[in-house]
């Protein structure tokens, strides 16, 4: 019986029955390297952080920040004082944010820095045709989070007006 490495981790591959997790892709397992910044191991980030201040630190916590944003896939800004915004929750412990939304055909239609919960489904954009309520319909966002270990969301959100 000799160590065997088929895929060069430096885990003896038998036995182990699942795949252990390189959230970031550069080579090296989340318990060796947490961050996303693709910086290596051991460069200090990884110990003593617990970015989602759930009590257990990054570089054992399999959860990580990848949690703690929830996204909507929709909401429904008609003024009847239920779902009226775009409500990112947890979104105020990355204040450090760039909120931006396109419509169908790429167009920027809202750009907000320190994004707060308060997009109502309206456009800031100059191509607007009836005002700057925008129709119902599907729409795509990016957000940066601009902060070590959260990364970029991408997604769609869907607004529906009645």
């Amino acid at each position: 019986d000799s160590f065997k490495d088929d895929n060069n981790d430096g885990w003896d591959d038998r036995g182990l029955g699942h795949e252990i997790p390189d959230t970031d892709n550069d080579g090296f397992h989340n318990f060796r390297d947490i961050n996303s910044d693709g910086t290596g191991p051991n460069d200090g980030e990884e110990f003593g952080n617990d970015c989602d201040n759930d009590g257990i630190d990054d570089y054992i916590d399999p959860d990580m920040c990848e949690s703690i944003l929830d996204i909507p896939t929709g909401f429904s800004p008609n003024g009847d004082g239920i779902n009226d915004f775009f409500e990112i929750r947890g979104i105020e412990l990355v204040p450090n944010n760039n909120l931006k939304v396109f419509n169908r055909w790429g167009t920027l239609v809202y750009n907000k820095d320190s994004y707060q919960n308060d997009w109502a489904g309206t456009s800031e954009s100059q191509y607007n045709i009836e005002g700057n309520e925008l129709p119902t319909g599907t729409y795509y966002y990016v957000l940066e989070t601009n902060e070590p270990g959260y990364g970029s969301f991408v997604g769609y959100v869907y607004i529906q007006r009645k």
